[in-house]
């Protein structure tokens, strides 16, 4: 569960924050990404109880902030079959956004995105909803058996 974009995107400009959102703290001089624990629920534990958000707000580490600035050199589902779940209670920009990615790809005649699964889940449906995500798993490999 990630984003599909295209080989060659780039999140931000080398240099810059562009695009991300304002509960990203950067510092340019150590060359990280933090949040603070308190901004998790929001941003990624929207389904699961505040003390859990919580508790999994204060293990997150900081990121490189190289991740934002490289381009991305493979786009796996141009040659992988590919499935995509879309977290319905995540940020109503992520999900716009996500939405969007999945109908540029799917226009593309090289995709092999087989399916697209919503979900009423939060950022992290692996960890509000472990076994919706298994059961996925399962009927994908039980498919892909036969």
């Amino acid at each position: 569960m990630s984003s599909m974009v295209s080989a060659g995107f780039q999140h931000s400009s080398r240099g810059t924050r562009d695009g991300m959102v304002d509960v990203m703290h950067t510092d340019m001089e150590k060359g990280i990404v933090t949040l603070k624990a308190e901004d998790a629920k929001d941003l990624l534990y929207q389904d699961l109880p505040d003390d859990q958000a919580l508790a999994r707000g204060k293990r997150l580490r900081p990121q490189s902030i190289g991740v934002y600035w490289s381009k991305t050199s493979y786009a796996a589902w141009r040659h992988i079959p590919t499935v995509y779940v879309v977290c319905k209670q995540d940020a109503p920009a992520t999900v716009t956004a996500v939405r969007w990615l999945i109908e540029a790809v799917r226009g593309q005649p090289d995709n092999k995105v087989e399916n697209v699964i919503e979900l009423n889940t939060g950022d992290s449906p692996f960890l509000s909803q472990p076994d919706t995500i298994v059961g996925i798993f399962e009927n994908l490999t039980q498919r892909k058996a036969v």
